[in-house]
């Protein structure tokens, strides 16, 4: 090798030196770039997908959680004007309900997400289906009725139907719980190789140094013994030179 670098001129050889290791310095910047934006396209698909859903999710149950109990006032309340006074914000509950409900749906994507919401929708048809009834007998003045419908079946669907909803938010979790995870396993990765690509640019920066150092101030060596031996007088010294540089 130090023969090889011996032969190409001094300019050449400096400048070679310099253009691999500016080489590996824009390697490692390209590298560093492209692993910081796959954990920027990481972090984006979080915020993007399993994120996002989980809150849709959240507020859909906040909303069948207030429903629930505002039915169960009505139902069990012998006050009549308490019905149509939360008549308007009934109406207003259901459509927000959905609306969320359809958001969802568009962002189910894999198989268990799908399963997990059609077991939502047949147990908020049960759930729909027997809020109305209650709600049905005690506008008819039926309270007895209304009350056991509301003991025996509405209570009853409320319960497995917001276990369905609370099975589908934690599966968003789940998803959440794993991205993130692999978020930090691509950072663990990323700093790893950084600090390899350091090292390995830190070696042949001291390597190439070395061989042009050597290459360079050896011949000048040689050349000033010489020179301080026909100083001395001793006109016997022998040049020889192996480089063409």
């Amino acid at each position: 090798m130090l023969k090889f670098i011996n032969n190409i001129n001094i300019g050449r050889r400096l400048g070679l030196g310099f253009a691999v290791i500016l080489f590996f310095s824009m390697v490692t910047i390209v590298v560093s770039i492209n692993r910081l934006n796959t954990v920027a396209n990481a972090a984006q698909q979080l915020l993007d997908k399993p994120l996002a859903v989980e809150r849709l999710i959240g507020d859909w149950y906040r909303q069948i959680h207030t429903a629930i109990r505002r039915t169960q006032a009505i139902i069990k309340s012998s006050d009549p004007s308490l019905e149509p006074f939360f008549a308007e914000e009934s109406v207003k509950s259901t459509k927000v309900s959905a609306e969320i409900n359809k958001e969802v749906e568009a962002h189910m994507k894999t198989d268990k997400e799908k399963a997990l919401f059609n077991v939502v929708g047949e147990r908020r048809k049960a759930y729909l289906r027997t809020r109305d009834e209650a709600v049905r007998l005690k506008k008819a003045g039926k309270l007895a009725e209304a009350n056991q419908v509301l003991e025996q079946q509405f209570i009853p669907a409320t319960k497995i139907y917001t276990e369905a909803i609370e099975a589908m938010l934690a599966e968003q979790r789940r998803q959440i719980s794993e991205d993130t995870a692999n978020i930090a396993a691509i950072n663990v990765a990323s700093r790893n190789l950084m600090i390899v690509l350091g090292v390995i640019m830190l070696a042949f920066g001291a390597v190439c140094a070395t061989l042009l150092g050597r290459s360079i101030t050896r011949p000048l060596a040689r050349a000033v013994e010489v020179a301080q031996r026909v100083a001395a007088g001793d006109l016997t010294s022998e040049v020889h030179s192996e480089s063409r540089d």
